[in-house]
């Protein structure tokens, strides 16, 4: 390195040709220049390093083995821990490392305590049972990286597998798994068992069922199994599914568009994976439920109102905060409180007063969103008509009124407006956007009354068929020889 530095004189150009830092030629450099006497062999002879552990006295040793003899005559439960034996030496001013307890721990362990749990082989039975758990799954949606909850069901002896992916882990979702669980094999199994889920398991000591799902459990008919504490292997055949359909299904591939998206290639991933045979069982999944799907419960006539009623107040803005997202409320509602009924999948705003439903919105899931339903403000904007073109509702309506607005209403929105209330006569508004879009690709200026034309255009009704008995007749077709010879003869005849 000095030779190369001596003939370019530069520490950039040195490390360029030797393949090393720059930082390190100069390192090398300034020692050499501050230790001139001292040999070069010396200067770069590195320093020798003990490598090994650090020996444990027998006192130490003899006070760690006396804490296990004593773990003899405890509970399970109440047997010191290593971290908790590493916690008392510390106390007693013995200063130990955590691996070397945990060595010592396990060599003792071979030698006195042999004695493993043995598990007792159960035959796979057929019969409505299943097991329940949660599970997480780490994909992309639009671009971005979430641990999203999935829910794995196994029905035992068929091994038929299901799982679905939900935004969250709330008791609500809980119970329209099961829900979308029972819909999905057309029946209600008997038993159901879970682990130590705070949603369904209040007490996992006492084995309590949280009270709003046993009002659920007892609405379907099934009965809640709760595994004991730290057992997994009492649930050990929807344990082994959660991480094997995770890898069978996603390992392909994990980036998607929407969580709908996500769920849809889900379901038919475990298509061919339920029709495959299973290890030590005649059938398939499937085929072994089709056979059993008698011995599961129908559904009750009353379907189970998974909804979460509050009551909200309403701002200026006349719109309600729900889980940090904001949703309009109709301008004809005039209190100052209104009521929410919220869904898995949606918001419903009631008047539980007179028991009717005034709107309904998507239900978001994010933070801080918004969801603005631009008829909700039709007569406010009929007065405020400059409002229009910043509104956030303008701004979340539908991409087809946008540009219509854009395009030809830009300069009159009182008359957009009055366009709109007429699209808010229709309850089909898919309808009257389809009907909008062909107005507008003919180059037509949709205006009230051609839009109304159109919209009070019936359809053409259909042709009636009919049908008519054919009479036999017959037809004694002329001689037309005769004319011929009349006019060989040329003969007058007219």
């Amino acid at each position: 390195m000095l030779e190369v530095y001596e003939q370019t004189g530069s520490i950039r150009q040195t490390a360029k040709i030797l393949h090393c830092s720059k930082n390190t030629v100069k390192c090398w450099i300034h020692k050499s220049r501050k230790q001139p006497d001292v040999p070069l062999e010396l200067m770069a002879k590195r320093k020798k390093t003990k490598l090994g552990f650090k020996s444990i006295s027998p006192l130490i040793e003899k006070k760690i083995i006396q804490q296990l003899e004593e773990n003899k005559e405890k509970h399970i439960h109440l047997k010191l821990k290593n971290a908790k034996i590493l916690t008392k030496l510390h106390q007693e001013g013995i200063s130990i490392s955590k691996s070397s307890v945990q060595r010592i721990v396990s060599s003792w362990r071979k030698q006195n305590d042999p004695h493993k749990e043995i598990f007792i082989q159960q035959v796979p039975t057929v019969g409505p049972a299943c097991e329940f758990d949660w599970g997480y799954i780490h994909l992309n949606i639009r671009g971005l990286a979430l641990r999203l909850s999935a829910v794995f069901i196994v029905l035992r002896g068929s091994l038929y597998r299901y799982a679905r992916i939900y935004p969250r882990e709330t008791s609500q979702f809980v119970i329209q798994a099961h829900m979308d669980y029972f819909h999905h094999i057309g029946g209600v199994p008997d038993i159901i068992r879970y682990d130590n889920l705070k949603t369904v398991i209040s007490d996992p000591v006492k084995k309590t069922v949280n009270p709003s799902f046993l009002r659920f459990a007892t609405h379907y008919g099934f009965q809640v199994n709760a595994c004991n504490r730290q057992s997994p292997e009492e649930k050990g055949t929807d344990e082994e599914s959660v991480g094997f359909l995770r890898n069978w299904v996603y390992c392909l591939r994990d980036s998607f568009s929407s969580l709908q998206e996500a769920n849809d290639y889900l379901e038919n991933e475990l298509i061919p994976l339920n029709s495959r045979s299973v290890f030590r069982r005649e059938e398939t999944p499937v085929q072994a439920l089709q056979q059993n799907i008698d011995q599961l419960h129908a559904y009750p006539s009353l379907q189970y109102d998974n909804s979460l009623q509050e009551v909200r107040h309403i701002n200026k803005y006349n719109q309600i905060s729900v889980e940090a997202n904001w949703y309009s409320v109709p301008e004809e509602y005039r209190r100052p409180t209104i009521g929410i009924k919220l869904y898995p999948e949606r918001l419903e705003l009631w008047d539980f007063g007179q028991d009717t439903m005034l709107a309904s919105h998507p239900r978001i899931f994010e933070k801080g969103h918004s969801s603005i339903n631009l008829f909700h403000y039709l007569k406010t904007l009929r007065q405020k008509s400059r409002a229009l073109v910043g509104s956030v509702a303008l701004h979340q309506a539908h991409q087809t009124l946008q540009r219509l607005y854009s395009k030809y209403y830009q300069q009159k929105p009182k008359e957009f407006v009055d366009l709109l209330f007429l699209f808010r006569e229709y309850p089909d508004l898919d309808h009257v956007i389809q009907v909008l879009e062909s107005v507008m690709q003919q180059g037509l200026l949709p205006s009230r009354e051609l839009l109304l034309n159109v919209l009070q255009q019936s359809e053409d009704p259909p042709p009636i068929p009919f049908s008519y008995d054919k009479v036999p007749s017959q037809v004694i077709l002329p001689d037309f020889h005769v004319y011929d010879q009349m006019i060989q003869e040329g003969g007058n005849h007219g």
